[in-house]
């Protein structure tokens, strides 16, 4: 320990160059995917919440201190609301890091390829449901194919400027989108696949897509 000099890689971060190298690597994004889309603001519960203050006509009663909420509920919400922002800021790094596990798909193993594959498009399918459903017009309100939906974003993103701002595609845009990649994720996913994303949990979400349509 006195004589030898200490030359250790960091841990909390490795250049972007090298972060997907291996099938490793990308299985263990995907993983990261699925953390994140557990996170609070995402699946772990708020955008259900939001669903049931939004929907709300009197059913239901609301008191709390997350300014934020009770904005939702009273159907009066700024643009500096935080959890909105915060809703939108963390689906769209879900879906960023299901990019960059379909973009590297090559460097995993074959025979754990198509699964890896159908589980990022799963993630981003369903992301993508609720995106459109919180932050634009319902399907059947007004015309779809003109209705601005939310930014359709398809390959990895490592750094935002002001070049790099994506316009609101339609809402019919938007669910073409969810449908293709669920029923490509529906016919990549193995029938059982432990707790993660199987063809049946694909042809599920695809059902309420197209109930929701």
């Amino acid at each position: 320990a006195c004589t030898k000099g200490l030359d250790k890689e960091p841990y909390a971060s490795i250049p972007e160059e090298n972060a997907l190298l291996t099938s490793s690597d990308v299985e263990g994004a995907l993983v990261g995917a699925y953390n994140r889309l557990g996170r609070d603001y995402v699946y772990g519960g708020d955008v259900f919440v939001y669903s049931e203050l939004l929907g709300d006509n009197d059913e239901i009663s609301w008191s709390g201190t997350y300014q934020g909420l009770t904005q939702i509920f009273n159907k009066n919400i700024p643009v500096a609301n935080d959890i909105v922002e915060g809703t939108w800021m963390a689906s769209y790094t879900t879906t960023n890091t299901v990019n960059n596990v379909i973009n590297a798909k090559d460097v995993v193993l074959e025979v754990k390829r198509e699964k890896v594959e159908g589980e990022a498009k799963f993630i981003r399918g369903a992301v993508y449901f609720d995106l459109v459903r919180l932050y634009a017009k319902a399907w059947n309100d007004g015309t779809p194919s003109s209705n601005p939906g939310v930014p359709i974003v398809l390959t990895p993103t490592s750094v935002i400027t002001d070049a790099d701002k994506v316009a609101r595609n339609t809402v019919a845009e938007v669910y073409d989108q969810i449908i293709k990649d669920l029923t490509e994720a529906e016919s990549l996913l193995p029938s059982r696949n432990s707790f993660f994303a199987t063809s049946g949990t694909a042809a599920a979400m695809l059902a309420r897509v197209y109930l929701t349509k």
